[in-house]
């Protein structure tokens, strides 16, 4: 015999007020702050929050495409959160050691940046083994260290930069 949906909510004098269970989708609201909300997108393995910055990287690619968008699509996530955002920031330490070097990944030795990068924060690439690298237009800032112990040999500095932190490209 099949159960029926259909559950009693409440009973308002004679009359009784049924409700169906449905899961509820919602999307945020415009100008909301998620920056505290942690996302996950399976597919590229990276860790990210509302706000457009990637945390975390758990993938083991030795050359990485960072996409413009990425979507929380996790199993665990929310529906409420489950959306695409505009990556705008690398975080710090995201990709540093692509993580932990005792792990057994392999070091990045080639990313890519989307053009909506912004802002590259500390330690973001340390201690990988990147040899060349381009830097969007977009980015207006790379903090501290940034590249620190790479093997850059080449590199592509646009006129959009306006501060470089000390030790950024530091072999």
């Amino acid at each position: 015999m099949k159960k029926n949906s259909l559950k009693v909510l409440s009973v308002i004098g004679a009359s009784i007020v049924p409700f169906v269970i449905t899961p509820l989708i919602v999307s945020c609201s415009k100008g909301e702050d998620l920056s505290n909300v942690k996302m996950y997108d399976k597919n590229h393995r990276i860790l990210f929050n509302g706000a457009g910055e990637i945390l975390d990287y758990d993938g083991n690619a030795t050359e990485l495409e960072i996409p413009e968008y990425l979507e929380n699509n996790s199993v665990t996530s929310s529906p409420y959160y489950r959306k695409r955002i505009q990556i705008k920031k690398i975080g710090y330490s995201a990709f540093e050691w692509n993580k932990n070097e005792d792990s057994g990944r392999p070091k990045l030795q080639k990313v890519t940046l989307p053009n909506s990068i912004t802002y590259i924060n500390s330690y973001s690439f340390r201690n990988n083994e990147i040899s060349s690298i381009n830097i969007p237009d977009s980015v207006i800032e790379i903090d501290t260290s940034v590249f620190e112990n790479n093997k850059i040999s080449s590199i592509n500095i646009p006129n959009s930069i306006t501060k470089i932190g000390d030790s950024a490209f530091k072999n």
